[in-house]
């Protein structure tokens, strides 16, 4: 077998066990509880399949709310794991009031994962 033979055998055995399993749970349609001080406040968040097999935006950047608010995201943790965060000082500088939403992904990879996202909420 050629060395190009062996590469291309090699990417689609790749492709065939990674690409389906790449597709990141659904949030989309997800309730997320979201705490302020003594508020609480549920939202069902919006998000879009994209032709890479995940939807979009995702939860590490930004949570769009159908009731027409969003969450930009300074932290983010997975069942309590800290996966994402801004630096200390972005967070103290922007002295805004952060906001906790949590919610649990729905079916796919990761399916059942508590996240827990910490940022800035804007209701418009």
């Amino acid at each position: 077998m050629t060395f190009h033979r062996a590469m291309i055998a090699l990417a689609m055995c790749a492709a065939a066990f990674v690409l389906p399993g790449s597709a990141v749970a659904g949030h989309d349609d997800e309730t997320a509880t979201c705490t302020m001080g003594t508020t609480v406040t549920t939202f069902t968040i919006r998000a879009t399949a994209n032709s890479a097999g995940f939807e979009s935006p995702d939860p590490f950047r930004v949570l769009v709310f159908e009731e027409g608010a969003v969450l930009t995201a300074q932290t983010v943790r997975v069942n309590g794991n800290l996966l994402f965060s801004h630096a200390v000082t972005g967070e103290t500088q922007n002295a805004l009031t952060e906001v906790t939403c949590t919610f649990t992904v729905g079916p796919g990879m990761g399916a059942g994962s508590v996240f827990e996202v910490t940022g800035i909420l804007n209701t418009r």
